[in-house]
């Protein structure tokens, strides 16, 4: 496996790199590393490209890269993380380096700087300031087993609608539901038998084996998300973002929205939908209104059974 960890100095990318292969153990390489491979640069970036397609279904390579140009060697396959932190933080751990001392050109550099990977392409996203980088690692390790043993993603047909409407309600009782009044609930459990609301979405679904663990339901027409769940035995495992990628599929360089319940919000930042609104509260729903802008979620395309 190839993870590719991706970000401004001082973000954090390093910390994470070290809590990575602890935990799962793998080979660093940073930066220009690889010129050591070869003498010449050319031969170098040729030996370590090849290092790094062979390690995808190999040994475990983890690049931390702080140059945009660096992201182009990441091979099809590679994990992409992002980790960000916030300006004052990044500024902060400049002058812890540099013992207190953060001269004013230093400071318009990252400044200049800040935030020159946002637009990118990446499978995660990780906030280098206040995430936990252990529960990260579970996540990563539960992608690496998944890998070995991919499940099928496809679009689901008419006859499977009322399976994933069930799934849909079983996950929300348990996870979302404790986040809701008895008003929203109630709310949530009438859209699931609204022909009106239900009438013209488009369904895909996470499939172990024949059964039903993930689904997704989009408004075709409107390009918004009305039902993203996963069953709860199958959660931080990576499937929620290999859904969302296969239904990228279907809606390249479009511009996807949904509204997010309070439990799901981390997740979806995670996958690179920001939020547009605060939360509101209507009928008893609490929800976040959030975007994603047209960017393909890389990585290996989902298995496809259309």
């Amino acid at each position: 496996m190839v993870i590719g960890i991706i970000g401004e100095n001082c973000s954090g990318k390093s910390t994470l790199a070290e809590k990575i292969k602890a935990e799962l153990g793998a080979e660093i390489i940073t930066g220009k590393d690889y010129l050591r491979m070869a003498k010449s640069e050319s031969e170098a970036v040729s030996l370590f490209r090849e290092k790094l397609r062979r390690a995808v279904s190999g040994d475990n390579i983890i690049y931390v890269i702080s140059d945009p140009e660096h992201v182009k060697l990441l091979p099809d396959g590679a994990i992409r993380i992002l980790v960000t932190a916030d300006l004052e933080t990044i500024k902060e751990r400049f002058r812890a380096r540099m013992r207190g001392n953060l001269p004013a050109p230093v400071a318009l550099m990252l400044e200049r700087k800040h935030g020159m990977f946002d637009s990118g392409e990446y499978d995660y996203r990780f906030d280098g300031a206040t995430g936990d980088a252990e529960s990260f690692c579970v996540v990563l390790k539960n992608v690496m087993r998944d890998s070995v043993t991919p499940f099928s993603i496809r679009r689901l047909s008419q006859d499977e609608r009322q399976t994933a409407l069930d799934l849909a309600w079983a996950v929300f009782s348990e996870y979302e539901s404790p986040d809701y009044s008895a008003e929203g609930t109630e709310e949530f459990r009438k859209c699931l038998h609204d022909e009106g609301y239900l009438s013209g979405l488009h369904y895909y679904g996470t499939f172990d084996g024949e059964k039903l663990i993930g689904e997704i339901a989009i408004r075709p027409d409107r390009k918004h998300i009305c039902f993203f769940f996963v069953d709860g035995r199958y959660h931080r495992r990576g499937i929620g973002t290999r859904m969302f990628r296969r239904l990228l599929e279907d809606y390249p360089n479009e511009t996807i929205t949904l509204n997010s319940s309070p439990y799901g919000l981390p997740f979806y930042k995670a996958i690179g939908f920001v939020p547009t609104d605060e939360e509101r509260t209507v009928n008893g729903i609490r929800f976040t209104a959030m975007k994603y802008e047209g960017r393909q979620v890389p990585g290996k395309p989902a298995e496809r059974n259309d």
